[in-house]
């Protein structure tokens, strides 16, 4: 399940392109029987235009004799397609529609694995602490169907994404790391990272970028890295993303307040008051809106651990043009209430 999460990145850039034919269907000309009964369900459709955004993400991993093989495959796959159901003579029939549904299915989880296996043979290992780790590198090229609408070599979009998976040790704690770290890279690269509503008609490009900054026993924290640029915007897009787990005997699991601090509370207001304080330090001649600061200051995902340290990052704060901010707040300044094993990591288990 983990691999199909995978395509997501590159999935929603397809589909905003309103592509409808994959299986070699035109919508717009669909005469035969199965193009008219596929053309005529919304389901069906989708099947269709889901499974052509995973092809080619799978015609553009490998070099020109792979893909001419991959063409090859999938017109082998095309003619048996046709083929594999029985068409009802009246209306569209359910089990007709469920059986192309499940070829459908079929066909993208086999292609699905062809992508991932490609970028795992591409990628090389690399060690942090006690794990063992790959970056897969993915790329989805959306061609320009006319001189408007190119932004780049003859491309109206690319998404350039690198993901990471963790190879070994394989056990509990790095099956559940995976299971939880994959499905945020769902809104990487598909245009909707400004907002809930896909730039249609976008021309652009986005990049994403994810490495280990530390890893031991007790903690492993990823950082990602979001940019790009959506015409006509005024500006390119960036943003950073840092997720810190826990590890335990009982797996692995998203950083919390109570792995670090008593209950009881209080820890709070000591945290806002320091960042506030330095905050004010650092830009004497603004003013510091002590609401703003706490939102930020108490977010876990804002949070990066480091060696006897937290630091928290506040990105354009007060203003834009003011840029990012960063507070360090040592354990020596929130002592009073830290758990003593709060899972601070050492100097050598990061980089």
């Amino acid at each position: 399940m983990t691999k199909i999460v995978f395509l997501a990145v590159w999935l929603g850039a397809a589909l905003c392109s309103g592509m409808a034919s994959a299986a070699g269907i035109d919508c717009t000309k669909a005469r035969m029987p199965l193009d008219a009964l596929i053309c005529g369900q919304p389901q069906l459709i989708n099947d269709d235009d889901v499974l052509d955004a995973v092809y080619q993400v799978a015609l553009q991993m490998d070099d020109d004799n792979q893909q001419h093989l991959l063409r090859l495959d999938q017109r082998h796959w095309l003619a048996q397609f046709r083929g594999a159901c029985p068409l009802p003579g009246g209306s569209p029939d359910p089990q007709t529609t469920a059986c192309l549904r499940k070829i459908y299915e079929d066909r993208q989880a086999h292609l699905r694995d062809y992508i991932i296996a490609t970028a795992e043979r591409a990628a090389k290992p690399y060690s942090l602490g006690p794990y063992t780790f790959k970056n897969l590198h993915f790329v989805y090229k959306e061609k320009s169907t006319s001189a408007e609408d190119s932004y780049r070599d003859g491309y109206r979009y690319t998404s350039d994404v690198t993901a990471l998976q963790i190879i070994s040790p394989v056990n509990l704690s790095t099956r559940d790391w995976n299971a939880e770290q994959l499905p945020k890279l769902d809104h990487m690269g598909n245009r909707k990272f400004h907002g809930p509503d896909p730039f249609d008609g976008c021309v652009g490009e986005d990049e994403t970028d994810e490495r280990v900054v530390l890893a031991s026993t007790r903690l492993l924290t990823v950082e990602k890295d979001v940019s790009g640029y959506c015409q006509p915007a005024a500006h390119p897009f960036s943003n950073e993303e840092s997720d810190t787990y826990v590890i335990s005997a009982e797996g692995m699991r998203p950083l919390s307040e109570s792995d670090l601090f008593n209950p009881g509370g209080g820890w709070e207001q000591a945290v806002i008051d320091f960042c506030v304080a330095s905050l004010r330090r650092q830009m004497p001649d603004e003013t510091i809106d002590e609401g703003e600061v706490a939102t930020t200051a108490l977010a876990v995902e804002n949070w990066r651990l480091l060696a006897g340290a937290i630091s928290i990052d506040f990105d354009q704060m007060p203003s834009y043009a003011d840029g990012d901010h960063m507070v360090v707040i040592t354990r020596d300044d929130i002592r009073a209430f830290l758990r003593p094993d709060a899972p601070f990591p050492e100097d050598t288990d990061s980089k």
